[in-house]
Formats: C-alpha cells, structure tokens, sequence
C-alpha cells in the first residue's frame, strides 16, 4: 500500500458520521427510548383509572420517587434534606395511601447506603464528637428499658425513634459540612413551619398531623422556629430574604396565637424575649415587637386573653389534674430511681401511680403534661441526667460560638447560633407543660448545633492555616459560602 492510499484511507476514516454513508444507525437508541417510553404511557394511561384507589397512589409516585431514590444514592445531603420534610411534614397521615409504602424506611435505609458509601469511596475520616457519647448514654438507657418496662413493644418503638434519630445525627453532621447547605437545611425546616402556620390561622390550630396533633403541639413547633425567622430578618443581608423573614416571622407568631394554648403563649413570650435580647439591632426589634404586640391584639379573639388569664389560676381544673400527674411522675421515679418505668410505659403505668384523680383504672394512657416528668418517670435519672447534660452542652457550645470570631462566616455562625439556641430555649419553655420527650424537635437543635460546632472548628483551622501560609486543601470542607 503506497503512502498516498494510506493517506486517503485515514482520511476517509476520519470523516463525520453523517458524512460517512453506510455508517449511520437505521434506528438510534433515543428513538427506541421514545417510542418504549410512549408505550409505557399508553399502556399506564389505560390500566390506572381501572385500579384500586392505592395502586393509583403508588403508580403515580413511583417515578417520582425513583427519581428521588436515585438522587438520595448520589449524594447523602439530599437524603438528609428527605428525611428533615417527611419527618416534619408526616405525608402519610394526609394521604392514607401512602402509608403502605413506608416511605420513612426507605428514605432512612437509602441515606444510610449513601452516607456509608459516599465515606467509603471518598476515603473520608468521620466527624467525631463527645457530644455522641452522651447521646448514647441516653440511647442504652431506653435500650434498658426495652427488657424491663411493662410494655415492651412501646419501650421500643420510642428506643427505634430515639436510634433512627441518633443515625441521622451522625449522617447529617458528617454531609451538611458547608454553611451553604447549613443554610438549605434551616431554610427547608422555615418553610414547612411557615405553611403549617398559614393553615393553622385558618383552622384555629387544628393542622392535623401526628406531629401537631393538637394545638399545643402545633404552638411548640412554631415557637421553635420563630428566632430562625427573627434572626433571618435582622441579620441577612439581602433585602428580599429579609422580608421574607419578616413575613415568616408573622405568620409563625399569629399562628401561635391562633393555637389559643396557654403553654405555647408562655413560649412565645419568652422566644420573643429572648430574640429582643440577643439582637444587636435593639431598635429595629423593639419596633418589630411593637408591630407584632399590636398584630397580636387585633387579631386575638377575646377568648384567646380569656384563655390566658387562667395560667396564673392555680385553682384551674387542668392545672391542679397537671400536678396529680407530676406527682405520679416522682412516684414513678422513686419505685425505678435508676432507669424509669421504660419508654413510652408512663401512660401504661399511670394507674398505678396517680392519686386523688377518681377511679385510677380510667387513666390508663393518660400523659404527664410534662416532659421533664416524662423523662424523669420513663428513663430514670440516668436518662434524666443525659437528657439535661445534652441540652446544657448544647447551649454552652452555641454561647462559646456567639462569643468567638469566625472570619467572613461569622456573621452567619452568629445567625445560627442565635436561632438554634432560641429554638432550645422555646422548646424547653413551651414543653413544661406537654409531654414531648420524643418528639423531633430538640433532636434537631442538637444535631443542628453540632453541625455549626463543626463548620465553625474548620473554618478556625482554615483561618489558622492561612495566618501560617499552610496549604487550605486539607480544611475543604469550608468550601461555601452561605
């Protein structure tokens, strides 16, 4: 072969598929996707209006969810976000269909697959914290108390909720490792409370849900989120997040008052209080009070001030049957000082223990109307002591975050501290008089607060490396801004 046929047989070779004849596919792989896809629809379209009502729930979520699945394998933060708006929103108990697909447990085990394989692919070293051992600590007792309560199948269930929690909290402090996606998490968790609070305007605070089941639940979970939206206002500097913070932050107040609960205006007082003190803005939020002080008396019913009046009562009937609970509650601690009656068992013990109120036999699943008594009562004091010991070393970790200088994130840790602390603080205000031990909510503040622990501890490692001219490659978990 001479050089020149060479050449020309290169050259030929070398020519654009559409160019090269005899070369190019009859059918491609798109059309062939299109045309399965176009079937796949035609056939759907026929068979679903002729199923039960369930299978047409599950048919119409399936790609959806697929595509949701798939997003949650590649990258576990996705997972993360699922589990924060299904806990926080509980779809299922709106759409009774969707309870056979058990989405809680595939979003969970889907997290954890990707969590365990992200770190396994990346080679990374897991974030580690004290904070854990206390957790767990608080874990083994309700492990505990699933061989020794009464009631074994509740002392689990609460044992599973705490653990799945306690799974979530590593996965989450580990893959929410920028303030970007801090900002994403606390932005999801805003929204869903916000739109409960618009329907629960309109419906008196009846939200539905097992989350805010009642209007004392549905007050909790809003006072919890109202410094998030009052720091977002004070705080960010772009003007439209700032009114949309204002606009959450009404909305979550006249939700609160909406509630008509007792216990959720004790709340709002102090979160409000606590937000005024811990701004730096003293004028801006003093006149933010004004405005909200006056929203609140034009939109409160003279019921709602009715019903207020009767916290001070100590005569008032739920007062004095709140008291007769609490009473069973140190009863419950002195006959198990050491690991309680067992998750979840103190209504199943109630009988036993409560005084004063009728017939004993009738207040069986009765609650403690507290949940510092729930845990007194259900975990003993080795639970109680864990349970305190994580709240105060939540709040001392956020406080030495607030008094410490962070370089170009500080404003924004300073944001977050403040609000997840606030949150602490409403929480455990609100929850003096309801029996909320298990309930997400402070679960979230702490795995919040040790995410901030973390971003704020690599964002002083990554302003010490370039103080020492050291390369910053080994610190890139700071690696947005918020």
């Amino acid at each position: 072969m001479t050089l020149i046929e060479k050449d020309s047989r290169t050259e030929a070779n070398e020519k654009p598929a559409h160019l090269q004849l005899g070369r190019r596919p009859i059918v491609t792989f798109a059309q062939i996707a299109a045309a399965g896809l176009l079937v796949v629809t035609v056939v759907i379209g026929f068979i679903l209006p002729r199923l039960p009502a369930k299978m047409q729930y599950a048919l119409t979520l399936a790609v959806p969810g697929a595509i949701m699945g798939i997003a949650i394998v590649l990258n576990p933060f996705i997972g993360v976000c699922a589990y924060f708006m299904y806990d926080y929103t509980r779809p299922d108990y709106f759409i009774p269909a969707l309870q056979s697909l058990k989405l809680a447990i595939l979003i969970e085990a889907l997290t954890l697959g990707s969590a365990i394989f992200y770190y396994v692919k990346k080679n990374r070293r897991l974030n580690r914290h004290y904070f854990s051992i206390v957790y767990l600590i608080f874990l083994f007792v309700m492990g505990l108390g699933t061989i020794t309560a009464m009631n074994n199948r509740y002392a689990y269930d609460t044992f599973q909720l705490i653990l799945v929690n306690f799974v979530i909290f590593l996965i989450a402090t580990n893959v929410v490792d920028s303030f970007k996606r801090l900002n994403i998490l606390i932005w999801i968790l805003l929204i869903i409370n916000t739109f409960f609070a618009v329907k629960g305007i309109q419906t008196g605070g009846l939200v539905g849900g097992s989350l805010m089941g009642d209007e004392n639940d549905f007050a909790l979970a809003l006072n919890i989120m109202i410094p998030f939206a009052f720091f977002l206002f004070i705080n960010t500097p772009t003007k439209l997040k700032g009114l949309i913070g204002l606009a959450m932050l009404n909305f979550l107040t006249l939700g609160v008052v909406s509630s008509l609960s007792r216990g959720g205006w004790v709340g709002l007082v102090a979160v409000l209080g606590y937000c005024f003190v811990m701004s730096k803005r003293k004028m801006l939020s003093l006149g933010i009070g004004v405005v909200l002080a006056l929203a609140v008396v034009f939109f409160a019913p003279p019921a709602y001030w009715a019903e207020i009046k009767t916290i001070t009562n100590p005569e008032e009937s739920t007062a004095q049957s709140r008291l007769h609970y609490w009473e069973a509650a140190w009863r419950m601690f002195e006959a198990n000082p050491l690991i309680g009656v067992g998750g979840g068992n103190g209504t199943v013990r109630m009988p036993e223990f409560v005084r004063d109120m009728g017939d004993s036999s009738r207040q069986w699943g009765r609650t403690f109307h507290g949940t510092l008594p729930q845990v007194m009562a259900e975990l003993g004091g080795m639970g109680l002591a864990s349970y305190l010991l994580m709240t105060f070393l939540a709040l001392r970790y956020l406080y030495k975050i607030l008094r410490s200088n962070h370089g170009e994130y500080d404003e924004d840790a300073k944001r977050f501290a403040n609000s997840i602390m606030g949150g602490i603080i409403g929480f455990m205000v609100t929850a003096i008089f309801l029996s909320t031990a298990y309930y997400p909510h402070l679960w979230t503040m702490f795995t919040l607060t040790i995410i901030l622990v973390f971003l704020t501890r690599d964002a002083a490692r990554v302003r010490a490396a370039a103080e020492q001219d050291l390369p910053e490659a080994s610190f890139a978990s700071i690696n947005q801004t918020a």
